[in-house]
């Protein structure tokens, strides 16, 4: 389970938890409304205190500072190379690896 949900985020959700559990106290929780905010607050309130939303993941959203590359390919996309590969050793040009060298444009 990889963090996705960031600081600011997280802080967010705590508040709105907070609030939502204050506000289904004062309603009731017995009450359709006060049951809806307590189920709403716990969810708030776990996914501020994990730092893992299953929607965020399920959207592919993450606001978390940490981007983990995933060093499979994806589909339909050219794998990423460093800069040593990307350029020709013969002409000392740079190519771009979704280019099929139909073109040597220099200073790619």
């Amino acid at each position: 389970m990889n963090r996705n949900v960031g600081t600011v985020d997280r802080a967010a959700r705590a508040v709105l938890g907070v609030a939502a559990l204050v506000w289904a106290l004062v309603t009731g929780v017995t009450s359709g409304l006060g049951l809806v905010l307590l189920v709403l607050a716990v969810v708030l309130l776990a996914t501020a205190t994990v730092g893992f939303c299953p929607l965020y993941r399920l959207l592919g959203i993450s606001t978390s500072g940490a981007r983990r590359r995933s060093r499979e390919p994806v589909a339909g996309r050219a794998p990423s190379l460093p800069w040593p590969a990307w350029t020709s050793r013969i002409s000392g040009t740079a190519w771009s690896p979704r280019c099929r060298g139909c073109c040597a444009m220099p200073g790619l």
